[in-house]
């Protein structure tokens, strides 16, 4: 089923009009099997959109005229990005991961190191030596303090039971 916007109002809370397109003069394409207006007017009842300024009167109106639709066959057209992920420095946006499935704005973004292998890769490898280490400084943590506590407490125990002789 398909639909045209024939009018289209922005209006304040009280009902004040802000601005309001119209669209008139519909022509059916048979290419594309598509309906376009002939005539697009804008009627905007601000200055600048500042609504401090509303009249009840349009103060500018726009019209827009399509004189000429040309719809060419679909052309076949191929890119060779590879040679530009090989320069340095080169940034590139990637939109492709699985993370994009579920969410349309995830994106990663990297550039092309100074020998032509991308930072992304370098960077993923530095994350998991990162989190190696992070595990053995936990591990060595835990250890040091089952080694350190009992010793502490054996001298924080006699510091105390010495004062309280002393008094």
């Amino acid at each position: 089923m398909d639909y045209a916007v024939l009018e289209q109002k922005i209006l304040t809370e009280s009902g004040m009009p802000i601005r309001v397109a119209r669209s008139d003069r519909w022509k059916y394409y048979d290419a594309p099997n598509l309906w376009l207006p002939g005539r697009i007017t804008e009627e905007i009842y601000t200055v600048q959109g500042s609504l401090a300024q509303l009249s009840a009167a349009p103060r500018l109106i726009e019209t827009w005229l399509l004189k000429l639709a040309d719809f060419n066959d679909a052309i076949d057209i191929q890119f060779n990005l590879q040679s530009e992920y090989m320069k340095p420095a080169t940034h590139i946006t990637d939109f492709t991961g699985p993370a994009a499935r579920e969410s349309p704005q995830h994106r990663v973004d990297y550039r092309v190191a100074a020998d032509g292998t991308f930072t992304k890769r370098s960077a993923q490898q530095i994350l998991a030596e990162i989190h190696d280490w992070r595990a053995i400084a936990k591990g060595a943590g835990i250890v040091f303090a089952l080694l350190a506590l009992p010793p502490i407490g054996y001298l924080v125990v006699r510091r105390w039971r010495l004062k309280r002789s002393q008094e």
